[in-house]
């Protein structure tokens, strides 16, 4: 198996898949260990992790928001489907009254016309 020798492009401090070396390290033309490549990968590595847990926090904080506004919308839709049971019932009422009135005048007008005789 033939080797192939890495060719190293100082000038850039990119790695393959877009891993950067940490600005904190300086490179020299010519010079670059494993050991900054790692320092350099593990720092990432330390970045990733704190921006995912702040990731996760505003995701946990959205889902608590977003889980009191389905709460207080089920709250507000209980409680006007019970001011709609009772206007509901208040007309029902009313029609009731409504109708007694109405006997109650027919029976008036049947008395009168009782008197008069």
């Amino acid at each position: 198996m033939a080797t192939k020798d890495i060719q190293w492009d100082y000038t850039n401090t990119q790695l393959e898949d877009g891993l950067a070396l940490h600005p904190s390290i300086e490179t020299q033309p010519g010079v670059i260990s494993l050991e900054t490549i790692y320092q350099s990968i593990m720092e990432h590595r330390q970045e990733s992790k704190a921006e995912s847990r702040r990731t996760q926090l505003a995701c946990r904080k959205m889902q608590m928001q977003i889980r009191w506004v389905a709460k207080t919308c089920s709250e507000f839709a209980t409680r006007i489907g019970k001011a709609e049971t009772r206007i509901s019932k208040l007309e029902d009422d009313a029609t009731v009254q409504e109708a007694l009135g109405d006997s109650m005048k027919a029976q008036l007008k049947d008395a009168q016309w009782k008197l008069t005789d």
